[in-house]
This record gives C-alpha cells, sequence and structure tokens, in this order.
C-alpha cells in the first residue's frame, strides 16, 4: 500500500513525515481489512496474514507497533515546539514588509493592472516585479501558515491617536500573493496557485485580527482580490482540484466579523471620555486635533468647517460629557444589534440611525459615521463567497438552473448565470440592492 509523507506540520522533517504516514498508512490498512474480515470476505493479504494461525497475536503485536511509532514521532515534534515555538505572525509578517519593493507610481499600476487582467502575466515587467518580491513572498508564507495568534501590538487605548501602519502594508503583500497564484495560474500549476490562495486567505483574515472595523474591511477587500482571483481561474480547474480549494476554504478559521469590529470602535467614545475628563493641559489640544481631522461626513474645509469645530469644541465640556457620552453608547448598541440583523431590518435600522445622528445635535452629527455602506460590504462579501461556493462546486458544468439553487445573502434571492459569448460566465445578484451597485462574480476569462 502507498502511503503519503506526514507534511502537517512544516516542522516536520522529511525523514519523520515519511516514517509517520508509513505507521498512519499501516494503521489505516488494518483497519480497513479488520472491516472486510468482518463480514466474512477475504480482504487483500488475507491468505498472507489474517489467515496465518498466529493471526491474533499477529494483531496486537502490529497494533502495539504502530501505536508506539506514532507516540514515539509525535514526541519528537512536541520537543520540536518547545524548542521553536511558533512565531507571532505579525512579525514575520513586518519583515516581509521590509524587503517588499516600493509598490507606489508605476509599479503599483503594474500590479493592478495584472491582477485585474489588464496586462499579461507574462509581460516582463510583470515577471521582474515577482522575482523581486520573492523573498517578500516567501516571508509572507511563512507568517500566513503560523499556528500561532497574530497580535499587532495595538495600544488600544490610544483611541483615535492609533497608528495602524500594517493594514496597507499587508494589503500590499496579499496582493502580491494575488498575483502569483495568478501566474502559477497561467502555468498550470493549479494546486500550487491554490496554496498561494488559501495562504492569502489566511493572511486576510491576520489583518482583521485586531477587530478594528478598518482592519475588518482590509480584511474582506482582500478576501474579494483573492475571489475575483478564484473566480478567473476555476472553470480551467478539474473536479479534484476544485475540492481541493473547497476542502482547504473549510480548514480557515473564520473570518472577523464588522459587528465584532463595531462594538470594538468603543475605544474611540472611551478616549473622547478620558479626554473630557482629563486635567492635563494638552486635553483641549488633542480634542481639536481629533474634531479637525475626523470628518466622518466629508465636509469642505472652510469657514463654515472651522466655525462647526468651534462649536463642537465649546459643546465637548465636562459638565455635557456625561450625557454626550451615553448617546454616544447608545448609537454604537443600536448600531450592533443592526449589523446583526438580515439585510432589509439591519438597513433600515441604520437609515434610522443616521437620520437620527443628521437631525441630532451637532456633537453627534460631525463625530457618529454612517455605516450604511459598511452593511452592504457585509452582505456583500457573504454574497461573492457564496458565488464562489457554487463556481467551485459545479465548475463549466455550472448553469442557470444550478445557479437559482444558490441564494445571495441579501434577501435570499436566487443567483442569476450570464453566459458569454467568449466562454465565460458571470454569477450576479438577482438585483441591486444598494446605490445601484451589481454585486458579480465573473467566471473564466
Amino acid at each position: 500500500m502507498r502511503f503519503r509523507p506526514f507534511r502537517a506540520d512544516p516542522r516536520v522533517s522529511p525523514a519523520q513525515g515519511a516514517a509517520l504516514g508509513y505507521q498512519i498508512s499501516r494503521l489505516r490498512r488494518y483497519r480497513a481489512e479488520s472491516e472486510i474480515e468482518a463480514q466474512g470476505l477475504p480482504s487483500r493479504g488475507a491468505f498472507r496474514f489474517f489467515a496465518s494461525p498466529h493471526y491474533p497475536y499477529m494483531k496486537s503485536k502490529y497494533i502495539v507497533s504502530t501505536t508506539i511509532a506514532i507516540f514515539a514521532l509525535t514526541s519528537c515534534l512536541s520537543a520540536e515546539e518547545v524548542k521553536y515555538p511558533p512565531i507571532n505572525p505579525a512579525l514575520t509578517y513586518w519583515q516581509a514588509a521590509a524587503l517588499m519593493p516600493d509598490l507606489k507610481g508605476e509599479k503599483a499600476e503594474l500590479l493592478n493592472d495584472a491582477i485585474f487582467g489588464k496586462k499579461p502575466l507574462d509581460d516582463a515587467k510583470v515577471r521582474e516585479l515577482l522575482t523581486e518580491s520573492e523573498d517578500s513572498l516567501r516571508l509572507f508564507a511563512k507568517a500566513a501558515a503560523s499556528s500561532a495568534p497574530c497580535d499587532w501590538g495595538l495600544d488600544l487605548k490610544e483611541g483615535p491617536e492609533l497608528g495602524l501602519p500594517h493594514i496597507s502594508k499587508i494589503r500590499e503583500l496579499s496582493r502580491l500573493a494575488v498575483l502569483k497564484a495568478d501566474a502559477l495560474f497561467a502555468e498550470d500549476k493549479a494546486s500550487e496557485g491554490i496554496d498561494w490562495l488559501l495562504l492569502t486567505h489566511r493572511a486576510a483574515r491576520h489583518a482583521g485580527a485586531s477587530d478594528l472595523l478598518i482592519a475588518v474591511l482590509v480584511q474582506d477587500s482582500i478576501e474579494g482580490a483573492i475571489i475575483y482571483s478564484a473566480g478567473l481561474h476555476c472553470l480551467g480547474w478539474n473536479d479534484a482540484v476544485r475540492k481541493m480549494y473547497a476542502d482547504g476554504l473549510k480548514t480557515l478559521p473564520p473570518p472577523h466579523s464588522l459587528g465584532d469590529a463595531v462594538r470594538n470602535e468603543t475605544i474611540f467614545i472611551d478616549w473622547i471620555e478620558r479626554l473630557l475628563q482629563s486635567t492635563e493641559p494638552d486635553a483641549r489640544r488633542k480634542l481639536h486635533e481629533m474634531l479637525v481631522s475626523a470628518n466622518p461626513r466629508g465636509n469642505e474645509p472652510g469657514p463654515e468647517r472651522e466655525a462647526e469645530i468651534k462649536l463642537l469644541e465649546e459643546q465637548f465640556t465636562s459638565g455635557n460629557s456625561p450625557k454626550l457620552i451615553a448617546e454616544l453608547r447608545n448609537l454604537n448598541l443600536r448600531t450592533q444589534a443592526a449589523m446583526g440583523m438580515p439585510w432589509k431590518e439591519s438597513r433600515l435600522a441604520l437609515e434610522g440611525i443616521d437620520k437620527e445622528t443628521q437631525e441630532g445635535n451637532n456633537v453627534l452629527k460631525m463625530s457618529y459615521p454612517s455605516f450604511e455602506s459598511v452593511n452592504f460590504k457585509r452582505f456583500q462579501i457573504a454574497t461573492l463567497r457564496t458565488m464562489l461556493d457554487a463556481a467551485l462546486q459545479y465548475g463549466p458544468k455550472l448553469d442557470e438552473a444550478t445557479a437559482a439553487g444558490f441564494k445571495d445573502a441579501f434577501d435570499g434571492e436566487p443567483l442569476v448565470l450570464r453566459k458569454g459569448e467568449d466562454g465565460s460566465m458571470t454569477l450576479k445578484a438577482a438585483r441591486q440592492y444598494w446605490k445601484g451597485k451589481d454585486i458579480e462574480l465573473k467566471l473564466g476569462k
């Protein structure tokens, strides 16, 4: 019987993997042949093994030796874990970012064009960019595969002063990884390409590890890019390759939710509360800087905006602060509840909150953002995941009837399939759910 080396842990040496894989295959063979024997049927090797008069003794010895071998090897792995514990992936991502090419100007445009099919993958400049990124991508893969929790070391107490430089870096690294996968698919190396997509799925979840709103939005943005890439290539994969990717997706940790991210936005309310209660001389300066930089409604700078900021500073007084903080916390709790509702209910709830803050006092109007677009993205990414699931299940055999068996995440409407003359297909939500935006996934090039 053939056996596969045991490679679940990257720290397993080839010799250990081969030995452990062999012992596991022996145990599996024994179990299979035992089941056949229990049915009174001759199994493979029955005349050599099970028909032996020494069978009961041999069976016991067989199990004991295999079990001892497995425990011996796994104990070696435990010793390896003690000596070389898994590294916080955030630290390795920073190393990858340090070696990443400067993705500005022409290179940023090149990366974007290559990912979205505007530049051929065999273009010399695209190949040069991937070559320059080899060391960075090697560390990116190591970070994404780490079993350690991802901790970006953020001091959430800093509130709006908190810097998030890692967000743009992991997003750029993930885009390079998607390009790497695309290049492998173009070379008919589907299995290797899928490995890179799965690594990037893990990196997306690492991006959202802080459970802050911007971090989770970047997580979903990376997921969207991966799904788009998989959609373009999956019609060319055979059943086994598509199943390999689908099975890999099931092993991923769950993505961070926008509902959790909204709950964590209370760190900004906590920061405002501490500032209003502070007697430090620079507290008012920090408050002014926050009001200048925080502009959730996108108002243009000018005399009117300056007058608004002055009015807000006057309302941010110690006497008014308890009422203001209570109102902000109440809005956040209601937003959290809305983010756990189905589409129609959540949209109505968030529209009500948005209207209330717009018509309320200036502090709420200027300091509490609208979450309607965030809510739309929550249902959009869930629908794209369903579209990918449909494509992986049926591949080129997907038709209108089977597509209709999959529902969008908004109102549970059947998905619609459109076929192009070039052999490509597009899965779409039945209608536009927000501001005339289509939700669709192109399948095939």
